[in-house]
Parts: C-alpha cells; structure tokens; sequence
C-alpha cells in the first residue's frame, strides 16, 4: 500500500491519508464523547468542511482549465459536473461560478484563504462573493480588497443577515452620485460615508451609519484585532 502511494500525486496522497484518520475515528465509541469534546468536534469538523470545499473548489478550476469535459463530450465543465455526481445544472453552476471566483487572481482571493483557513464556511463564502459582485464598478483594488474584508470579518463573526446588511452599506457607501442624483436612504442609515486610504494597508471610514450597523462593524473588529478574547458560542459559530 505504501509504494501506491508513493506513486500517487500530494494531493491524493493527503486525501488518502485523510479518509484513513476518518476511518480511525469513525470507529470509536461515540457514546463515550463528553459534552466538551462534542462541542469541539463539531467546530473542528465544520473547519475541516470547509477546507475540504476549497480544496474541492481548486480541483474545480483546475478541471475547467484543463478541459476535463472533454473526455466525455460534455460541452463544458458545468453540464459535466452535473453529469459525473448527479446534481442539478443550477448547483454545478454555483459550484464552478464559486471556484473562479476564488481564484488567487481574483477579486474574492481573500475569501478563497478565509475558506481554506476554516474561518468562514462554503455557504457565507458564496455570500461574500454575492456581496462584492453587487459594489458599482469599476474599483480600485486596494477599494475592493478593503471592502472584501470588512465583509469577511461581519462574515466570519455574525450571521448571515449581518453580512447582507454590511454588503448593501457598502453598495450605498461606493455609489457615486451627481449632485442632481437620488438623495441617501432616507432611513439614515448611511449619509455621505467613503473610504479614504491612508498609509498602505490602513484606510479611513468617514460618515454616518445607524447603531445597528456601528454594532455589527465594531465586532467584528474587536474579533479581528483582539481574537484571543474571542469565544465561540452558539449564537456566533459559523452557519
């Protein structure tokens, strides 16, 4: 067993070793778990969920731009996806619009490391990218960068209503408007706010928002600078 593996490429290789660990673990005695341990293995095994979908995610692309279809006449990686593991059109093509998205090249790159790290799961980093996809274009990159992670980190702490909420704040917070154009929301919940870049990597937010939104922007933050205080609960793990 040892010289076929030897033979197989890393990737498969630590696939192999992976289903080998699960089969280990899958033949313990469940019942013997404490309620800690369940409550670890289930955060542990949400993280591993979600690297083995950005792994599934880069086997994709790769798939796509080496023509996998073509070994079997499908006239592209979507309808061949649908094919070979039985799923509807509409699901391989959220797959296959997923894993370019996350491309290293991309404009979601920093969510493909947030899927890969475990941080966020497949399902909040199709939100993510929904969210970005939706700002007015063109942006400056260190814009979109920014904006990608501010979103990342509503992503990764909060629900999923909270990440729509920061997505359309910042819709309304990059829109350009001519000075005969629609006022702001009338709500108030955002009035005249911008994004202005200070050093490299820093940037400034000026404006005004609601107390909601102030809520959900300043823990995120305070998760991101002081993540040692942070402490998953359930009303904060990872939907």
């Amino acid at each position: 067993m040892a010289d076929v593996l030897d033979l197989l490429s890393p990737v498969r290789r630590a696939l192999h070793a992976a289903a080998g660990a699960l089969d280990v673990g899958l033949a313990g005695t469940f019942w013997q778990l404490s309620e800690d341990d369940l409550d670890l293995a289930l955060d542990e095994l949400r993280a591993h969920e979600a690297r083995c979908a950005w792994l599934r995610l880069v086997l994709v692309q790769r798939a796509r731009d080496r023509g996998l279809q073509h070994r079997t006449g499908a006239p592209d990686i979507t309808r061949w996806l649908a094919d070979r593991y039985g799923v509807d059109g509409a699901t391989a093509r959220t797959e296959v619009d997923l894993a370019l998205a996350l491309r290293s090249e991309g404009a979601a790159a920093g969510t493909g490391v947030a899927l890969a790290d475990g941080r966020i799961s497949e399902r909040r980093a199709r939100l993510v990218t929904a969210m970005l996809d939706r700002l007015p274009g063109p942006l400056p990159q260190p814009v979109l960068a920014e904006a990608e992670q501010v979103l990342l980190a509503v992503a990764e702490h909060s629900d999923a209503a909270a990440v729509r909420r920061v997505g359309r704040d910042l819709v309304e917070k990059l829109t350009v408007r001519s000075p005969d154009g629609p006022p702001p929301d009338e709500r108030g919940r955002v009035n005249q706010v911008s994004l202005t870049a200070l050093e490299p990597g820093w940037w400034r937010l000026s404006g005004t928002i609601d107390a909601e939104l102030a809520a959900i922007i300043d823990a995120a933050i305070g998760a991101r600078t002081h993540p040692q205080h942070h402490t998953t609960t359930p009303s904060t793990r990872r939907r």
